[in-house]
């Protein structure tokens, strides 16, 4: 048997559940990296595909493949991989994601020179069911935190880390789990959890493939469902970090920007700002967060909500943004001309398209005078 099998450092942790068609693309990425002191645990969720074939097509000796009885759910395998794994350090990696060579490497060596940390993520590069890239304006856009206090106070607004792009020092996990009655948010609750005793970071610079599909666990849910489990998230932190139970109209402006089915309204974007300001006086008074910090996600929260509010139809988000905003700075110009110039031409297409609709109406009566 390998001798790194034997003694691994790292433990790279796989769930799989019909996954023909990108499992191969994940596991080579691991087995190619820089760094090769690791196991690789793949572990199969009752596939019903050929997900298991691909699989044991690989042969080296520190992959360790595991199944289900049936199929259990992601939160109950990613469980059983953490119970499973022998490193000092783990790594997540869902199997349609792909890492980056050097993935390993860069965040073993950042975890050991932060010793105080207990996990850190990377941003991402977006690709399709095909591997190809997916050009974003919003992934420049949306960018991820970094440092562990402003991390803490992001995840009072959403998710800010992508699971695949994790390491974790076990010795601090402390056998924290992922809770069972969260999926597909069990991920966030954990970061959550994690958050409020421990460190955790962001590194600047991607080291992880995302791949976008039909398949994915977060696509296939059911969105009323999964604004009920955010709520319940955003709950639970509200009432540790301020002792405050937001009211269900508080929770739906705080969580609704999120999920696109909603129809918010045009008063959505003030009801956000009183409510953005009533979370900074709540920050304020229980001096959770440092203020500057705080100040800074908020804002960064706003533009998020601007955006959405653009994309669900109203042009005129940059004007909100710039009145609305409680402390509108020199750094706010690029975001503001990028939503004016993104109304602009959302308003230019509407007029487009009612001009062609009024046109065909005419061309509709017209042939029905001369017929």
């Amino acid at each position: 048997m390998h001798q790194l099998f034997r003694d691994p450092e790292v433990s790279v942790l796989m769930p799989a559940y019909n996954r023909e068609n990108y499992i191969e693309d994940s596991v080579k990425s691991i087995l190619n990296q820089t760094y090769t002191n690791f196991e690789l645990i793949i572990l199969d969720d009752g596939s019903s595909d050929k997900t298991l074939e691909k699989i044991y097509a690989f042969k080296d000796s520190r992959i360790k493949v595991l199944q289900n009885d049936q199929n259990r759910g992601i939160a109950f395998s990613r469980n059983r991989l953490l119970e499973e794994a022998k490193g000092k350090f783990l790594v997540l990696l869902d199997s349609d994601d792909i890492s980056f060579s050097q993935r390993l490497e860069v965040q073993l060596d950042f975890l050991k020179k932060n010793q105080d940390l207990l996990m850190v993520g990377t941003p991402c590069i977006a690709i399709d069911k095909n591997g190809a890239k997916i050009k974003s304006t919003w992934a420049f856009l949306q960018k991820r935190p970094t440092r562990p206090e402003e991390i803490k106070a992001s995840l009072l607004f959403r998710n800010c880390f992508f699971q695949s792009s994790l390491m974790i020092n076990v010795e601090l996990l402390n056998n924290r789990r992922y809770d069972l009655n969260f999926p597909p948010f069990e991920d966030y609750e954990l970061w959550t959890r994690l958050a409020a005793t421990s460190q955790l970071a962001n590194l600047e610079n991607a080291q992880i493939m995302y791949r976008f599909h039909p398949e994915n666990v977060s696509h296939k849910t059911n969105e009323s469902f999964k604004f009920e489990l955010n709520n319940k998230i955003i709950k639970k932190q509200f009432s540790h970090y301020f002792n405050y139970l937001p009211t269900p109209q508080e929770l739906f402006i705080h969580g609704v920007w999120q999920f696109y089915t909603y129809d918010v309204g045009y008063n959505f974007l003030k009801d956000s700002r009183n409510w953005l300001k009533k979370i900074k006086e709540l920050n304020r008074d229980k001096d959770v967060f440092d203020e500057a910090i705080f100040d800074g996600v908020v804002k960064r929260n706003w533009f998020d909500r601007c955006y959405h509010h653009l994309n669900k139809g109203n042009p005129y988000t940059a004007f909100y943004f710039l009145f609305f905003n409680p402390r509108f700075s020199i750094k706010d110009i690029k975001l503001f001309i990028y939503l004016f110039l993104k109304g602009a031409h959302t308003l230019l297409s509407r007029k487009s398209k009612l001009k062609v609709s009024k046109l065909n109406i005419r061309t509709s009566k017209s042939n029905a005078i001369n017929a």
